[in-house]
């Protein structure tokens, strides 16, 4: 039998990892529609992992992957975004007035408030979803130390060394 080659090996692990993925998102989504939020909230976080097994393999295949890593991860923070925001819609937020709103975009400012940790103070959750925003927050704070350190990479990446720096005083003495 013979053996793959390497890329080959990357490839298919690449397409593996990006319909599991993809699968993964879609059933976080549907989730919003069968109530479920707290099984949506565990399909994110398993999603959000795939794309962190990513990275790694994204880098051994080119190092420019930079290009479609950073994307991807904020596309996905957008998606959890939207879709926290979905089931905050379904089961509706208490308001500061007690009025029970089901809006989106109460629901997408809360969410958004909730993912960066701020909170809203106008806002809360109702009790059967009480758990819900604890672990939205987690998953910005997971998903910030990832997106930093692949932005330093780049940044490393496309830094040039200190011999080719234009202003570095011991080359240009030299020259």
């Amino acid at each position: 039998m013979r053996r793959k080659a390497p890329w080959q090996v990357l490839v298919t692990a690449l397409l593996a990892y990006a319909m599991f993925y993809c699968v993964l998102t879609i059933l976080s989504a549907i989730c919003i529609w069968l109530r479920w939020p707290y099984v949506s909230a565990l399909l994110l976080f398993a999603s959000f992992a795939v794309i962190t097994f990513l990275v790694p393999l994204g880098l051994s295949w080119e190092s420019s992957a930079y290009k479609w890593l950073i994307p991807l991860h904020l596309i996905h923070q957008v998606f959890t975004l939207l879709i926290y925001a979905g089931h905050y819609v379904e089961s509706g937020l208490n308001s500061a007035g007690g009025l029970v709103s089901k809006e989106f975009g109460d629901a997408l400012y809360f969410s958004l408030a909730t993912w960066s940790t701020l909170g809203a103070a106008d806002l809360a959750v109702r009790a059967d979803i009480r758990s819900l925003p604890p672990l939205e927050a987690l998953t910005c704070i997971f998903f910030l130390p990832v997106f930093t350190s692949i932005l330093w990479k780049m940044l490393e990446d496309m830094t040039p060394p200190p011999s080719e720096a234009v202003l570095d005083r011991k080359r240009n003495r030299d020259a």
